[in-house]
This record gives C-alpha cells, sequence and structure tokens, in this order.
C-alpha cells in the first residue's frame, strides 16, 4: 500500500516536472522565436510603408514594434524616416536621438543615422556628430569614420583664405573708421563667419566648400588690391 502511495506521488510529481518543463519551452519560444519574428514583420511591412510613401501606416507597423519591444532601434529608426517622410522634422530629430541614445558609442549606427537625416538639416547632423564623439573621445574616432565623415571634404584653401580674410579684416578695423569701410568690413565678418561654418561644420559637399573658398577668395583679392592702390595714392 505504500508503495503504491510512493509510486502515485512520484507518478505525480514527475507529471508535474513535464508540465513545467513544457510551460516553460513555451515561454522561451515564444519569447525567443515568436515575440522577434513578429517583430521583424512589422518592421519589414514598416519599411514597405515607407518605399510606398504610406507614412502614417509605416508609423502605426513601427509603434507595434515598441509595444512588444520599446528598445527596438530598427522600429525607431523607421520612425525616424517616417516623419522625415512626412515632413516632421522636430518628431524625426525626437527619434533619431532616442535611437542614438540607445547605443552611443556605436559607428555602425550613427553612420545609420547621418544617412536618413536631409542633407539640409546640419544642426542635427551635428548634435548627433557631437554625441558620438563626446561618447568615445575624438582620439578613439576610426579611420574610416574620419575619412568618410569628419573630413570628406578638402579645405586646406579655404583655411588659407579664412586666416588672410581674418587678418585683413582686423588691420582695416585697427585703421579705419568711415562709413564705407565699415560697410565692407561687416560684409566680409560675414563672409568670414559663413566660411568658418562650412569649414567647422559636416556633410557639406566639395562644391559647397569650393564655392564659398572661391567667394572668399575673391572678397580677399579684391581687398588686397584696394589697400594697394590706396596706398599708391
Amino acid at each position: 500500500m505504500g508503495d503504491k502511495i510512493k509510486r502515485k506521488v512520484v507518478v505525480g510529481l514527475g507529471g508535474i516536472v513535464i508540465l513545467a518543463s513544457v510551460i516553460f519551452s513555451s515561454i522561451i519560444i515564444y519569447d525567443e522565436v515568436i515575440i522577434p519574428n513578429r517583430c521583424s514583420r512589422y518592421v519589414e511591412l514598416g519599411n514597405q510603408y515607407i518605399a510606398e510613401e504610406n507614412y502614417k501606416q509605416a508609423i502605426e507597423k513601427f509603434e507595434d514594434v515598441l509595444e512588444i519591444d520599446n528598445n527596438s532601434v530598427e522600429a525607431i529608426i523607421g520612425l525616424s524616416r517616417s516623419y522625415i517622410g512626412m515632413n516632421n522634422i522636430d518628431k524625426a530629430k525626437e527619434y533619431i536621438l532616442e535611437a542614438q541614445q540607445l547605443d552611443l558609442s556605436n559607428e555602425d549606427l550613427v553612420l545609420q543615422i547621418l544617412d536618413i537625416i536631409p542633407s539640409y538639416e546640419r544642426k542635427i547632423v551635428t548634435t548627433v556628430l557631437e554625441k558620438y564623439i563626446q561618447e568615445v573621445g575624438y582620439e578613439n574616432v576610426s579611420e574610416r569614420f574620419q575619412l568618410t565623415v569628419l573630413h570628406a571634404t578638402r579645405k586646406s584653401e579655404l583655411n588659407e583664405y579664412i586666416k588672410k580674410a581674418q587678418d585683413l579684416y582686423n588691420q582695416s578695423s585697427d585703421t579705419n573708421d568711415n562709413e564705407k569701410t565699415l560697410k565692407s568690413n561687416n560684409n566680409l565678418l560675414h563672409l568670414i563667419d559663413k566660411s568658418k561654418q562650412v569649414n567647422d561644420g559636416y556633410f557639406y559637399t566639395q562644391e559647397e566648400v569650393d564655392e564659398i573658398t572661391e567667394t572668399l577668395k575673391k572678397a580677399v583679392i579684391k581687398i588686397e588690391g584696394d589697400n594697394i592702390q590706396n596706398n599708391n595714392v
């Protein structure tokens, strides 16, 4: 009698263990297979809607992902792209910075983010780059990143003429105070500031760099010529 009871207890415990094991395995499958597959499907649909310029539908799908995984970089990037498509730059910036915050030292993520930012939104570009460089340190930025992002344009001639223009401005400001000269100096200072913005900025094309360099160069040559003429009078 006692042995039968023991066997029933053992069988019962065994059943409980098997049931627990099945439940545990089901939870693992749900967490590691079903949920990721569902998120991937939502992301895929969201990207498809973006390609079709159906941005509202895309946003809905990416938000579905975030309800499951609020740290999904793919979904947050997708929301950024959707709002850019809708020309809602403020909302796009919000999600761009949220995506970057999830992994501040991730160079590939930064490049992915930079790739979706419109070229004219340089303030956002600068913010993203500053956050990345501050996190990893300038000395730790890879050569690839330096060449493709930080130093992608040739600016040596622009640097040269910024210095020449600044010297001319300083000299003229110290020695002249007539109205015509003051106006000329203000124009030169505005051009210097604009040149410095291009020189210090990121994602300016080589064409834009060359254009501002040529404009500054002409201004410097003209002022130098005027100075020589005035000295000969």
